[in-house]
């Protein structure tokens, strides 16, 4: 009777489950962006402007260092944009496909 042998392997076996789970855990932890409705040049707009879709508006989501931004100014680089009518690009920022997104500076949980 070899049962020491089976209990070494089903450990080792749960000990890199258990790894591999955590590991896909820590890979897909969500974070908290910020949504924003803006022109071409990043200048923020009111967010009604971006539940139509007009062609001229669109929707910016990134963190942006934290800070808080009002109508008329400008957005720095970064984070990611999407053209307001756009459904599909509006889901996969984790925004709804259409209508209006929660307001200027509405936060939106990414990743996954």
């Amino acid at each position: 009777m070899n049962r020491r042998s089976s209990k070494v392997a089903l450990s080792a076996t749960f000990l890199a489950l258990a790894a591999a789970v955590g590991t896909t855990i820590a890979g897909c932890s969500s974070t908290q962006d910020t949504a924003y409705c803006g022109d071409e040049q990043r200048t923020i707009l009111p967010a009604e402007e971006c539940e139509d879709d007009d062609g001229g508006a669109f929707i910016y989501v990134g963190s942006y260092g934290g800070s808080t931004y009002r109508t008329g100014d400008r957005l720095p680089s970064g984070g990611q944009k999407v053209a307001a009518g756009n459904s599909s690009g509006r889901s996969n920022l984790g925004l709804p496909a259409r209508g209006g997104f929660g307001g200027n500076g509405a936060k939106v949980s990414s990743g996954g």
